[in-house]
């Protein structure tokens, strides 16, 4: 009787250990998968304003935008523009794809982005580039060339980071470019 217990207990540990090894228990991970697989509201053709005291603050125009429930929205074929407290639009700019996590105030560009810094006289053109507003900070992707054009001068280069407060900004690697200086009497 002993040894048809053990070889019972025996049979039902490895079937066990066969249903849990077969068994996915990463549930959460599948949900949220979902979640993101169809967005909560979708928009066609849209304009969409945020305003902060009454003041228009960031607008976003797309062909399409999704929202989903973890506050992330997606934009398709985006146009933008940032204005200052004194109601100035400050920068305006474009690309093909904008991921915006509301709350976080992250905005993260792919594809054709062009950005006009209305204020300094500059432009940046990149193909993966990160804006956080609150921070007031701009990266881009580390392997990913950014072209800045600045009054008179055109850099390129890897690991672009600009800082708004400072008015500064940086390559880190593979930098190039082209300063135009005039001829001095």
């Amino acid at each position: 009787m002993d040894r048809v217990q053990l070889i019972f207990k025996s049979i039902c540990f490895l079937i066990g250990c066969t249903l849990l090894a077969s068994c996915s228990l990463n549930y959460e991970d599948n949900r949220k998968e979902s979640l993101h697989s169809s967005p909560e509201l979708s928009f066609q053709t849209v304009i969409f304003n945020r305003y902060e005291n009454n003041k228009i603050t960031v607008s976003v125009s797309a062909d399409k935008i999704e929202q989903y429930t973890s506050n992330v929205s997606y934009a398709k074929q985006a146009s933008f523009d940032f204005w200052n407290e004194k109601n100035e639009r400050q920068v305006t700019g474009s690309c093909k794809l904008m991921s915006i996590q509301t709350y976080k105030n992250i905005f993260a560009l792919y594809d054709d982005i062009q950005i006009t810094d209305i204020k300094n006289e500059s432009e940046i053109n990149a193909s993966a580039l990160k804006w956080d507003s609150g921070k007031k900070f701009l990266v881009s992707d580390k392997s990913k060339m950014v072209r800045l054009s600045k009054k008179k001068m055109e850099i390129e280069g890897t690991c672009f980071s600009a800082a708004e407060e400072t008015n500064s900004f940086e390559f880190a690697s593979g930098v190039s470019g082209i300063i135009h200086l005039e001829e001095g009497n």
